[in-house]
């Protein structure tokens, strides 16, 4: 009898337990634990927890640079005149310092006004941060009255010039830095998701403290027909036949011990060393900053995708290129083709974005670039492209980022690979990841939708290789916690599924996986997804 009563204490507990999971509406995660048990190594999941500035430790800090107030560079808020030029006087006293506080007053100031020149704001030095007095109401807000254009070309309105369409125009704020460079040297043995060191031929050219690239671009048809495998080689993919499969993956260098290389950062990827890995030098510039202002275009029109080179990229406001370590934080976008764009870049953050007013083609994105976190984005513009990736970008996490139910997050094509999207809550359709059929697959290894909300209607048997579309074409991915709709997938179309219809514990993986290797969540991240 006590025997008995026993059990039936333990079966009541059990079922308390379960009943209390069901409360609360979350499911314990078994790919997650085994992530847990294995420390990270040689497991399916990738370790996204260092994407962003400082490997999202610690909160992003404004330095103690010297001030450079626009308005002593001839600047006036509110005047209707130009102050593209005093921004640009600024921005170069500021390099000509070796960094600096680039200070917006409160009101509007003006740029691309009819007098002044379409080209770019450029920032060529590290260490330029540019603060307003806040992005809301009564803040700081930069205006672009006209669209971007080439340099010295006429400006048409269909976006031609001359017998030639353009594709695209330039951001009106730019970064423009090529930052990867010459190869140094070649890795020798394979290495697994998760290891943080490699062996390579000769490590005389690497020391301690470096940013490198771990590089791989092989054209070899059987080298691709691995790589992409369950994917079937398409002739149609140009871009993967032409440069080759393509893994780009940026890492600081923690030591150098004879031919062993270490690193600060894990492997997002499991690196087959007969495919012919190379070491490459890497130089970003570092430390640019953007904060507290509203850029504002004076996009007026419903956007059409591929409609004109204006409506696809004229009204532009930043492309941080080359960059490491840098960020636009607590800042709004309204009326314009497109936000934020790190492209080949590297452990820097988009935080707290708000987009409005006229959707236009791109949200905030990242492109080509290695542990970029795109966090708290809310997407009310309906912008074509949501958040998202593009180009062989690695380890890039898209974390508690809102977008409206008709539209769907950004993969454009090129091999982006290991990839979060963690509590992501929008529409889930394939029309709208973007990349031409000659740059596909939209995405390879290690695309992660962590507790996906879905606003729209369910999909049955949702597939991620359409079979009547030249477009739209991924990896399987690792699809947890997929819940809000009701869409179900083709399961030969996905590598590992958990918990569909209902969301997983952690609700986070990233928080989650910062939190096992620090120890807990820091603070920083407690107040942001409180806010």
């Amino acid at each position: 009898m006590k025997r008995y009563l026993k059990i039936l204490n333990i079966l009541s507990f059990a079922a308390c337990i379960i009943l209390l999971a069901n409360q609360t509406g979350f499911a314990q995660c078994k790919i997650f634990d085994e992530f847990k048990a294995k420390k990270g190594v040689g497991t399916q999941l990738p370790d996204f927890s260092y994407a962003g500035v400082g490997y999202s430790e610690k909160e992003i800090q404004t330095p103690n640079y010297k001030i450079f107030d626009v308005t002593k560079f001839g600047a006036v808020a509110n005047d209707d005149k130009s102050d593209k030029q005093a921004i640009i006087k600024a921005i170069k006293a500021a390099e000509a310092n070796g960094s600096g506080i680039i200070k917006f007053p409160a009101g509007r100031f003006r740029i691309n006004e009819d007098s002044d020149e379409r080209i770019p704001i450029s920032i060529t030095k590290g260490n330029i941060v540019l603060k307003g007095a806040g992005a809301g109401e009564g803040g700081t807000e930069i205006f672009m009255k006209n669209h971007m254009q080439p340099v010295g070309q006429a400006d048409r309105e269909d976006g031609k010039y001359g017998n030639k369409r353009v594709k695209g125009l330039k951001s009106i704020f730019e970064v423009s830095n090529k930052a990867y460079g010459k190869a140094l040297t070649g890795v020798t043995k394979d290495a697994v998701k998760g290891a943080f060191s490699v062996s390579v031929k000769d490590a005389s050219k690497v020391k301690e403290g470096d940013w490198i690239l771990l590089s791989l671009e092989n054209n070899d048809p059987k080298v691709i027909e691995e790589g992409i495998a369950p994917l079937k080689p398409d002739p149609r993919w140009k871009q993967l036949y032409d440069i080759g499969l393509t893994i780009h993956e940026v890492h600081k260098v923690a030591k150098v011990e004879g031919k062993n290389v270490t690193f600060v950062e894990p492997l997002r990827f499991n690196l087959k060393s007969k495919w012919g890995f190379k070491i490459r030098a890497c130089k970003f510039i570092e430390g640019v900053g953007v904060e507290d202002i509203a850029f504002v275009g004076n996009y007026q029109e419903e956007f059409v995708h591929h409609g004109s080179a204006i409506h696809d990229g004229g009204w532009k406001f930043w492309q941080m290129g080359g960059v490491n370590q840098s960020w636009v934080k607590d800042c709004r976008f309204k009326n314009c083709s497109g936000s934020i764009s790190f492209n080949y870049s590297a452990y820097s953050s988009a935080i707290n974005i708000k987009i409005e007013g006229y959707g236009g083609h791109t949200a905030v994105r990242e492109s080509g670039s290695t542990g970029i976190l795109i966090a708290k984005v809310d997407d009310t513009a309906s912008v074509w492209h949501a958040v998202g990736v593009a180009k062989p970008g690695i380890g890039n996490v898209i974390w508690r980022c809102n977008f409206p139910a008709s539209r769907c997050w950004e993969s454009h094509a090129t091999q982006p690979r290991a990839t979060l999207f963690d509590c992501t809550k929008g529409g889930f359709t394939s029309g709208f990841a973007g990349g031409a059929p000659t740059s596909m697959p939209n995405h390879l290894h290690d695309l992660v939708l962590w507790n996906y909300n879905e606003i729209d209607g369910a999909e049955k048997d949702f597939e991620f290789q359409k079979t009547n579309s030249k477009y739209w074409k991924f990896y399987p991915p690792i699809i947890v916690g997929f819940h809000g709709g009701g869409t179900t997938f083709k399961s030969e179309h996905v590598q590992y599924i958990e918990s569909l219809g209902k969301p997983v514990n952690p609700e986070s993986l990233f928080e989650a996986q910062l939190a096992l290797r620090l120890g807990k969540l820091p603070q920083w991240l407690v107040e942001l997804k409180k806010n």
